[in-house]
């Protein structure tokens, strides 16, 4: 994650415990919460317009044997 051991985590943790009162607690959460949401949508969905984008490979595996076939008969 990040590069970050387990000593990291906890000791980030712990002063976000420490730093932030308890009764904010739950909003810092929940806004965390939506912005991992919003990134993971982001994500998909610029992955989801590569794939898009990218020829499918069992179409180009089927092309392929095609145009040999047609070059060899010209």
């Amino acid at each position: 994650m990040f590069g970050l051991g387990l000593t990291e985590v906890l000791l980030v943790f712990f002063a976000i415990v420490i730093f932030i009162r308890p009764q904010d607690f739950p909003a810092l959460v929940k806004s965390v919460g939506k912005l991992y949401g919003k990134w993971q949508r982001m994500y998909y969905g610029v992955v989801n317009d590569l794939y898009a984008l990218a020829p499918d490979d069992a179409e180009a595996k089927r092309e392929a044997p095609q145009q040999t076939v047609q070059r060899e008969k010209e």
